[in-house]
């Protein structure tokens, strides 16, 4: 089969698992739609991030003109492996999540539950708002690339993340976003620890 052949490719699918960047997934939703997939097929976002199930929803709706059934989405609060891509062609896996939250909206049950058989160590959250605040990046990635913009120019990018660009200032900022967010789950009824205990 062509490899560009997506009709192809889902055709007779128990189930379509998306893992791409998050900014793929309307491209994905309406790639989908337009192939003809069957909409009782369900859907995984791995990961899906913040809100990714509902981004999803929204284009495979619009690129179906509004009309018809939607498939069952589950998404991830985070991505499921660590990989890297350092070289063309090539990607470098160097660990597996050993817990994760998924969600899903309402009459994506059959989602969640491919999620957890296809992916050990996959929970079920009550709904794609706790998946979405359980979201780590969110509290990692703003603050380490805003403050460490100088960084970024001094270096040219040639720096570590996660050890020369986590300063105690940086740590600071991450510690009030973290507790903001915290402050907002809990509003809405969800008890979420912080994002080192997500983490662990």
């Amino acid at each position: 089969l062509p490899i560009s052949d997506l009709a192809a490719a889902i055709r007779g699918a128990e189930a379509v698992v998306c893992t791409l960047p998050t900014f793929s997934q309307v491209a994905v939703a309406g790639a989908l739609a337009a192939a003809g997939m069957d909409a009782s097929v369900p859907v995984v976002l791995n990961p899906g991030h913040t809100g990714g199930a509902l981004e999803f929803t929204a284009a495979w709706r619009a690129a179906r003109g509004g009309a018809g059934a939607i498939p069952p989405v589950a998404d991830f609060n985070s991505l499921t492996y660590i990989a890297r891509k350092y070289q063309p062609q090539r990607v470098t896996t160097t660990g597996r999540a050993r817990f994760l939250r998924a969600g899903c909206l309402p009459g994506g049950d059959k989602a969640v539950e491919v999620a957890m058989m296809l992916f050990p160590g996959v929970q079920r959250a009550r709904d794609v708002l706790e998946v979405g605040l359980a979201n780590p990046n969110m509290i990692l990635h703003p603050p380490g690339a805003i403050l460490g913009a100088c960084w970024v120019e001094a270096r040219k990018g040639d720096f570590t993340f996660y050890v020369e660009g986590m300063t105690p200032g940086v740590a600071r900022v991450m510690k009030a976003l973290d507790d903001e967010r915290r402050a907002v789950a809990r509003a809405f009824g969800h008890e979420l620890p912080s994002v080192i205990g997500e983490m662990k």
